[in-house]
């Protein structure tokens, strides 16, 4: 048997993702009991899961930076860095 950490890096990344996956699986069927009559699984899960769609970030680095930069500034008050 082979220990989960002597896994390389993407084969463990699915170990955990996977393990996390039936985790939540199992805390939304434990929700889902008292609807049960309500309202299928499926359905109780697809309004609960919102499917994250990712988009690429287009910006340049300087972009970012500069937005970063803002953000910074607003949080201290205007204050120069």
């Amino acid at each position: 048997m082979r220990y989960p950490l002597d896994l390389d890096f993407k084969t463990f990344i699915k170990l955990v993702n996977k393990a996390l996956q039936e985790k939540q699986e199992d805390i939304l069927i434990q929700r889902w009991i008292p609807y049960q009559s309500e309202i299928s699984f499926t359905d109780f899960k697809d309004k609960l899961i919102k499917v994250k769609h990712t988009t690429k970030d287009t910006r340049t680095g300087k972009e970012i930076l500069d937005q970063v930069e803002n953000i910074l500034k607003n949080l201290h008050g205007g204050d120069d860095l």
